[in-house]
């Protein structure tokens, strides 16, 4: 129980209002922890989030363009010279240039930063955002494909 008090005229109200939280529902759980499964796959595979370099906090690139590539469930056609959207057939229409992905990358990131201690905000740059976009085009099909939910589930 909480209670609040208002003041308004020179009258003071006391109000008392019970909190209540309502767990998060199945869904959202089991994504939270398909989420934090995956991150800890992609560390045991490509290293920690970051890493320091000459005494700052930087990216780590290789973990950074693996998690995005699932994130964004994108993945590089090489015959097409294209990203790909794993979640739509490989049809000529879905084909997702370099540039359009730039946006989606960089706001990927702002979340992930929301969410993680310490990370390094000023990483979040143009300049960066391209490095980890040629990164993704080396990443194995298969990390867009691990956020795929099939449809009969």
């Amino acid at each position: 129980m909480h209670s609040v008090s208002v003041t308004h005229g020179g009258n003071s109200t006391a109000l008392t209002a019970s909190l209540v939280i309502a767990p998060p529902c199945e869904e959202a759980m089991t994504s939270r922890l398909q989420e934090i499964f995956r991150a800890n796959r992609l560390r045991s595979v490509y290293g920690s989030w970051f890493h320091t370099k000459n005494g700052r906090t930087v990216l780590n690139d290789r973990f950074w363009a693996a998690w995005l590539s699932g994130n964004l469930r994108v993945y590089y056609d090489e015959c097409a010279s294209n990203f790909r959207c794993a979640s739509l057939p490989p049809t000529t229409s879905n084909m997702i240039s370099s540039e359009d992905l730039v946006d989606n990358v960089g706001m990927a990131l702002v979340d992930a930063a929301k969410v993680i201690p310490g990370f390094p905000t000023r990483e979040i740059q143009v300049d960066r955002v391209w490095r980890l976009i040629e990164l993704m085009k080396l990443v194995p099909w298969s990390e867009a494909f691990s956020m795929v939910r099939p449809a009969w589930e």
